[in-house]
């Protein structure tokens, strides 16, 4: 349990407080387990009445890492200002057994609850639908219209002829001679008269266009943190520093991280329902993480 006056850990079976060597609350009384709001104490100044932490990152196992935010929690449950205390993950496990720097560890290596700002599945799936339709108007608008433009220039040049020669009467299906006198025409329309080659140049330089451009707009703002839809509902992604991902990790995130998470029934995106820190596959490759602003 927690002191209710100074805020150490005790056991539960503890009758008075290490620290402080106050009584602790019987079990009629009610157990504290969870930490009690900051107090003015013993404590670093801006530490409250809690005993420092260390924060767990993924990472290489014995790296020492930093933290911006600092403090403990405040009564809100989120991260008061004030100084950080940092120590070195354990020298053997995985990254993957590591906490996010949204999970703080308290010093005697009992971990805090893990953070509730971390994005669920559902509210993400709502900004990925917002997101799929802002690049999908711009995919129609980049790579649709020309496309339309084209077959309507096209119908409007080879239309009289093409319904000349290829009716879709009874007589015309059951016509072998009508039928080559139709292949005949089409063939010349796109081979001899180069409509091939101009109808598969405009198809691929403008799906092109629409591929970079929704590169751009998913890879540019995530590097800042949040794309249209997700600051729709309030998202942010954050590196494992706290802040905004970068250039590099939102372009790993979005290529090769979706590519991954897409494979296997898009069981990647699905795993963010499932996992304790709140990442899919993408986010645990790139190691960053989705949180509420």
């Amino acid at each position: 349990m927690y002191c209710p006056n100074c805020g150490t850990l005790n056991l539960n079976s503890a009758e008075s407080c290490v620290n402080c060597k106050k009584p602790l609350p019987t079990p009629n009384q009610g157990i504290n387990e969870s930490p009690p709001p900051p107090q003015s104490g013993n404590l670093p100044e801006g530490m409250g009445n809690f005993p420092p932490r260390r924060d767990y990152y993924p990472g290489q196992p014995g790296s020492q890492y930093s933290f911006n935010p600092g403090g403990d929690y405040n009564q809100s449950g989120a991260y008061s200002s004030g100084p950080s205390y940092y120590a070195a993950p354990p020298p053997t496990g995985s990254p993957s057994t590591f906490y996010n720097p949204y999970t703080p560890v308290y010093s005697y290596g009992i971990p805090a609850r893990i953070n509730p700002q971390n994005a669920g599945f559902w509210i993400r799936l709502g900004a990925w639908l917002v997101d799929s339709t802002i690049v999908g108007l711009l995919t129609l608008l980049v790579a649709g219209i020309p496309q339309v433009v084209y077959w309507s220039s096209f119908v409007a040049k080879y239309g009289t002829e093409i319904a000349r020669n290829c009716p879709s009467s009874y007589s015309y299906k059951n016509s072998t001679a009508m039928q080559q006198i139709c292949n005949s025409t089409v063939t010349s329309i796109f081979l001899e008269r180069d409509e091939l080659n101009s109808l598969l140049s405009i198809s691929l330089s403008f799906s092109f266009l629409a591929l970079v451009l929704s590169l751009v707009y998913y890879v540019g703002l995530t590097a800042y943190g949040a794309t249209l839809g997700k600051k729709v509902f309030g998202l942010k992604v954050v590196g494992p520093e706290g802040k905004s991902p970068g250039f590099g990790r939102a372009l790993l995130r979005m290529t090769l991280g979706y590519w991954i998470s897409s494979l296997i029934f898009y069981l990647g995106f699905i795993w963010i329902g499932l996992d304790e820190q709140k990442q899919g596959w993408h986010d645990k490759i790139a190691q960053t993480y989705v949180v509420r602003t």
